[in-house]
C-alpha cells in the first residue's frame, strides 16, 4: 500500500516538473526570431517607451540597420540616458530623446506637433509604451493595492489612458504624415504593441465603460480591455490604408521579462515571476517581432503577429468591422480627435 502511494505521489510530481518544462521548450522551438537585414539609411522611427524593454531594444534594433529614431518618455532623465547607451552601443548618432507623457493628452497633442515641425517624414510609428494589469487585483483585500484606481488629469482610467488614448491620439494627430512617407514596394508602418491577454478582454458595446466609472475597476480586464481596443484601431486603420502606400500591424511581443509588474500586487509579481522562469523572454527576444514588423517587405496590413508570425490567439471579437468602428468613432470623438 506504501509502496502504491509512494508511485501516485512520484507520477503526480513527474508531471508537474514536466510540464514547465515543456512549456519551456515549446517557447524556445517556437520562438521568432527576426533575420532580416535590411537596412533603414535615411528612414524616420518614432517608437515610445523606448528606454528599456522590448522598446528600448527596438529601438537599438531599427538604430543598428542605419534608421534615424526618436525615443519618447515621460522621464527625461531616463531617455536622455537610454538615447546616450543606443549611440554608444549602435554607433549611429541619428537617435533623439524626446519628452512624452501618453497618459497625458496635453503631452501627446505638444509632442506630436514637435515632430511634426521637426521632421519632414515618418517611416515607422511604433506605438510601444503601456503599462500593465496585475492579473490578481480583483482578488485583492485592498484594491490599492497593486494598480489602483487612478485618474489622470484628463479624468480618463490611467492603463486605458496610457495603453489606448494616448496611443490612439498620438497616431491620429501623425496620420497624415506617416501615410504620405510610403512609397509602392516601401510602405510606411504603424505598430501597435498589443498583447495575448487580448483574448481575455471583454467589453460590453451597449454599455461601454472604458475608464471603469460604472463598474467595479479590475487592472487586469482594464489592461486586457486596452488590448483588445488596439487590436480594434489596427483593424480600423488597416480598412482606412488598404489602397495606400501605408500599412498597420499588430503584435504580441511575447511574455517579457521587463519591470511592468512593479505596481503589482506581491502575490501578483511572484505569480508573474514563475511565469517569467517558464514561458519568459529576454527584452531583446521580445522585440523581435517588433523589428520584423518594422523590416519585413510582406503585407502586413491588418495582421497581428506573434513571433514573426501570425498569432493563432486572438479575440473572436476582432475583425467586426460595425463593433470596431463605433468604438474606434466614440473613442475619437471623447478625445476630440478629428
Amino acid at each position: 500500500m506504501m509502496l502504491e502511494v509512494l508511485l501516485y505521489l512520484g507520477r503526480v510530481i513527474l508531471k508537474l516538473l514536466l510540464i514547465p518544462w515543456m512549456l519551456w521548450l515549446y517557447k524556445e522551438l517556437t520562438m521568432g526570431i527576426c533575420y532580416l537585414t535590411k537596412k533603414l539609411d535615411g528612414k524616420i522611427v518614432i517608437i515610445t517607451g523606448g528606454t528599456k524593454g522590448i522598446g528600448f531594444q527596438t529601438a537599438l534594433g531599427l538604430a543598428q540597420r542605419g534608421a534615424e529614431v526618436v525615443v519618447a518618455s515621460h522621464n527625461a532623465k531616463e531617455t536622455e540616458a537610454a538615447v546616450a547607451d543606443l549611440k554608444e552601443i549602435s554607433g549611429n548618432p541619428r537617435i533623439h530623446a524626446r519628452n512624452l507623457d501618453l497618459a497625458s493628452q496635453v503631452s501627446v497633442r505638444k509632442f506630436a506637433r514637435t515632430i511634426l515641425e521637426e521632421f519632414e517624414a515618418i517611416h515607422c510609428l511604433i506605438n510601444n509604451a503601456g503599462i500593465g494589469g496585475d492579473l490578481l487585483h480583483k482578488y485583492l483585500p485592498n484594491p490599492d493595492h497593486g494598480n489602483p484606481h487612478k485618474f489622470t488629469d484628463d479624468g480618463y482610467e490611467r492603463i486605458m489612458a496610457t495603453n489606448f488614448y494616448g496611443p490612439l491620439t498620438l497616431t491620429e494627430l501623425l496620420f497624415e504624415r506617416v501615410k504620405a512617407s510610403g512609397k509602392p514596394g516601401d510602405p510606411s508602418r504603424i505598430i501597435h504593441i498589443s498583447s495575448l491577454e487580448n483574448y481575455y478582454a471583454k467589453i460590453n458595446l451597449f454599455n461601454l465603460d472604458l475608464n471603469s466609472r460604472k463598474t467595479p475597476f479590475d487592472a487586469r480586464a482594464q489592461y486586457s480591455n486596452s488590448k483588445l481596443l488596439q487590436l480594434y484601431y489596427n483593424q480600423f486603420l488597416a480598412r482606412k490604408l488598404k489602397e495606400s502606400n501605408c500599412q498597420s500591424v499588430a503584435l504580441h511581443p511575447g511574455l517579457v521579462r521587463t519591470n511592468f509588474t512593479k505596481e503589482f500586487s506581491v502575490l501578483g509579481q511572484w505569480i508573474t515571476y514563475i511565469k517569467f522562469l517558464i514561458v519568459g523572454k529576454s527584452a531583446q527576444q521580445g522585440a523581435q517581432t517588433s523589428i520584423f514588423a518594422a523590416l519585413s517587405d510582406e503585407d502586413l496590413n491588418g495582421r497581428y503577429l506573434s513571433d514573426c508570425r501570425d498569432a493563432w490567439i486572438v479575440n473572436p471579437t476582432v475583425g467586426r468591422e460595425e463593433r470596431e468602428t463605433k468604438i474606434i468613432k466614440e473613442t475619437k470623438h471623447l478625445l476630440g480627435v478629428p
